[in-house]
Order: C-alpha cells, then structure tokens, then sequence
C-alpha cells in the first residue's frame, strides 16, 4: 500500500512540474504578409479568360504543377483528361505546349476537327490550377485578378 501511495505522489509531483515549466513557454504564430513563404495553391481560374495561349501572362514567375481544362461535356468521355500534371524540369511555356499537343490530339482521334481549329485560334479554356508559389505572388494576384484559393 505504501508503495502505492508514493507511486500516486511522484506522478502528481511530476505533473504538477511539467505543468510549470511548460505554462513559460507560450508561443504564437505570426504571419507576415512581407516573407517570402512558398506553399502549394490550388486556385479556381474559372471567372478570368485564362486559356493555354495567355496563361503565361498571368503566372510568368510561378512555377505551374497541374492544370484542369474546362471539356465540353458533350464530349467529355471521349477526351478523359481531367487535369495535366506539368513536369518540373521544363518551363510553363513549354509544358503548356506539351498539353495542347496532347489535347488536340485527343480531339483528331475522335474526329472533332471543328474543335481544333476552334481551340488552336482560342486556346483551351483552363478551370484550375495548381501552382507552386510565394504568398506575396498569391497575395498579387487575388487582389489583381478574378481569382480564388481553392486550396
């Protein structure tokens, strides 16, 4: 029983101290909208004219990792591209001209050759996008453009 009871005592020592030291050490967080913080952004494009021939006027110094086009639904099943994940290594400009080859190409598979004449003159309408980006880009472009943070 003695035992016990000074097993009971050393816990209650124990937590009581832990509590003690532990009640000096009160952190917070702080966010400066002046640090330069990257972080992954996946924003909704949908409301700006962003397609594959002027989206590199938007994002020029962001690194692009994915993209979601808008598909006309009447022919969504055939075309079965949800998004397009960029490589890494290659520029915007040069993984934007990858994925509208391979886009048009999907169109010319399945005969809709009017779609490709339309999307080469227009660009492919682009919903979302996944981009690798500082907050002060994030913060430029949400005040600047029709354009809101998804995730």
């Amino acid at each position: 029983m003695r035992k016990v009871i000074i097993f009971i005592i050393i816990v209650v020592i124990s937590i009581f101290f832990s509590l003690i030291i532990t009640k000096g050490e009160e952190t917070e967080m702080v966010f400066s909208e002046n640090s330069n913080y990257y972080d992954i952004y996946i924003l909704d494009i949908s409301k700006e004219n962003i397609n594959t021939n002027n989206i590199i006027d938007y994002f020029d110094d962001i690194k692009i990792l994915e993209i979601y086009p808008y598909i006309n639904p009447i022919y969504k099943k055939l075309i079965n591209i949800n998004s397009y994940s960029f490589n890494t290594i290659l520029s915007n400009k040069k993984n934007i001209s990858l994925f509208t080859s391979e886009y048009l190409k999907k169109l010319e598979d399945n005969n809709l050759k009017e779609e490709i004449v339309k999307y080469r003159i227009n660009g492919i309408k682009i919903n979302k996008i996944k981009v690798y980006a500082s907050n002060n880009s994030m913060n430029y472009i949400i005040n600047n453009y029709n354009i809101k943070i998804v995730k």
